[in-house]
């Protein structure tokens, strides 16, 4: 894995799936999927074909991959 140094922020590269959700203007939950890019003690770099408005309040769940086999390890 490798550091990296971000914003004054020590970021490691974790390539794995993301689900984020957001509540709209109109109180209407939206949701979507992604690849996060890198991450740190306080944010997540997530790639995604539909993102959340600027500014919104969001959610977000990190899956872990496992050591060895398949499936998740963990879920954050």
């Amino acid at each position: 894995m490798r550091t990296l140094q971000l914003h004054g922020a020590r970021r490691f590269e974790l390539i794995t799936q993301a689900a984020f959700w957001w509540m709209s203007g109109k109180r209407l939950l939206h949701s979507s999927v992604g690849v996060t890019r890198n991450i740190s003690n306080s944010r997540v770099l997530i790639g995604a074909s539909e993102c959340s408005p600027v500014g919104a309040a969001i959610q977000v769940a990190v899956l872990l991959p496992q050591n060895e086999g398949s499936g998740y390890g963990i879920k954050l």
